[in-house]
């Protein structure tokens, strides 16, 4: 993302700004930064809950699997 003046980049730095959890329900993620963010605060000691559908998380360019992986 180059623009900072998007929404997707207004939303991550939002995300950013959390400190103690995030509750996230999407019917599928496909922006990798996103997911690089909510990956780094669960690192830091974030709680982090994700909710999506089962069907999404072999789709075409969805980052879903990525938090499973993390754990």
């Amino acid at each position: 993302m180059t623009d900072d003046s998007t929404c997707a980049c207004s939303f991550i730095r939002y995300v950013q700004s959390a400190k103690k959890c995030i509750d996230l329900c999407v019917y599928t993620i496909t922006c990798s930064e996103l997911v690089d963010v909510i990956v780094k605060l669960y690192h830091l000691g974030v709680q982090v809950r994700v909710i999506t559908d089962n069907d999404q998380l072999d789709a075409s360019g969805s980052q879903a699997g990525h938090f499973r992986m993390e754990g």
